[in-house]
């Protein structure tokens, strides 16, 4: 995979980043590396105006973003102005908190909140993704009583097509593989 081809999540940077100029520091660092594209999490508090200025100077791209899970369920909109503010499309749900992954009821309510959430985010045209490790973990330790499905596009059917279920995470799986060439050849 090429350098210019992912992007790095600051998360990993977040002792780096807990002010501006500690933050323009770090982005100064990665682009000198290579990188062009970083997901904003767990950085500041630094106004977003500011995370644009540093990052435009520094030509990195906002790709993404990490929200806390509480926010994107609770304050969709309040998501939605911080992505239009950071010219951001993406950001993705964390682990599931304070959430009985057992209990199918408790995930039901889950989805049904995510899906809300999504549909604010899908109005403004932004995309909410998953993204942690820490639930297939805990999926493998626990053995939950529902799964994730993966499922397919129907046969002889072309461009988006509604699923009747779903919790989309196919977008961030398509952006994943634009390189598509690296994975054909």
């Amino acid at each position: 995979m090429k350098l210019n081809q992912v992007a790095v999540q600051f998360y990993t940077l977040r002792d780096f980043c807990k002010t501006a100029p500690a933050f323009a520091e770090s982005c100064r660092k990665v682009r000198s590396i290579g990188f062009k594209a970083i997901q904003v999490s767990a950085i500041g508090p630094i106004p977003e105006e500011e995370i644009v200025r540093i990052c435009a100077g520094e030509g990195l791209t906002i790709c993404a973003t990490h929200e806390s899970g509480e926010r994107i369920l609770n304050s969709p909109h309040e998501i939605v102005e911080r992505l239009r503010k950071l010219n951001c499309k993406y950001t993705a749900y964390p682990f599931p908190t304070n959430v009985d992954l057992a209990d199918l009821d408790a995930v039901r309510k889950l989805a049904r909140q995510l899906d809300a959430s999504g549909a604010v985010l899908r109005q403004a045209g932004q995309v909410l993704t998953y993204h942690n490790h820490a639930l297939e973990a805990w999926m493998a330790a626990h053995r939950a009583g529902w799964h994730l499905e993966v499922q397919t596009r129907p046969e002889g059917t072309k461009g988006f097509t509604p699923l009747e279920q779903r919790w989309v995470v196919e977008r961030t799986n398509a952006w994943n593989g634009r390189p598509r060439r690296n994975s054909k050849d």
